[in-house]
C-alpha cells in the first residue's frame, strides 16, 4: 500500500497523462478532418464527382433567386438526374456531411415540400 503523499501523486499524475492523451486525440482528430474536408473540397471542383454534385446540392439549398424565393428546386432535380446509381448517391451524403457536418436527407426533408422531396426520391429510386 502507498503512503497517502505518494498515492496522491500517482493519482494526479494519471490524471494529467489521461488528460494530455485525450487532448492529443483531439487534436489530431481535428487535424484529420480538416484534410478530409480539403481533400473533398478540391475533388469538388470536378465535375461529375460526389463532393460536385454535394456542392451544387448545397448551393440549391443556399440559392436566394430572384426576390428571395429560396431552394431552387429544378437544381435539385437536376443533380439526382445526373446520379448514375444510388451507391453515387451514398457518396453524395458522405461528401456532404464531410464538407458541410450536416445530413443531406434532413436537409433535403427541410428544404423541400412532402411532393418535392417524393418527386425526388422517385428519380432516386428509378436508379439502379
Amino acid at each position: 500500500m502507498l503512503p497517502a503523499r505518494d498515492y496522491a501523486i500517482y493519482v494526479s499524475t494519471s490524471v494529467l497523462a489521461a488528460g494530455a492523451g485525450l487532448g492529443m486525440y483531439y487534436l489530431l482528430r481535428g487535424k484529420v478532418r480538416e484534410q478530409q474536408q480539403k481533400v473533398v473540397q478540391e475533388e469538388g471542383l470536378r465535375a461529375g464527382t460526389a463532393a460536385n454534385w454535394a456542392k451544387r446540392l448545397k448551393m440549391a439549398f443556399d440559392n436566394d433567386m430572384a426576390w428571395g424565393m429560396g431552394t431552387d428546386e429544378e437544381a435539385i432535380y437536376r443533380v439526382f438526374r445526373e446520379l448514375p446509381t444510388k451507391k453515387a448517391y451514398v457518396e453524395v451524403q458522405k461528401a456532404y456531411r464531410t464538407l458541410y457536418q450536416k445530413d443531406l436527407n434532413a436537409v433535403l426533408q427541410d428544404e423541400l415540400s412532402s411532393s418535392e422531396f417524393t418527386r425526388v426520391m422517385a428519380i432516386y429510386n428509378a436508379k439502379k
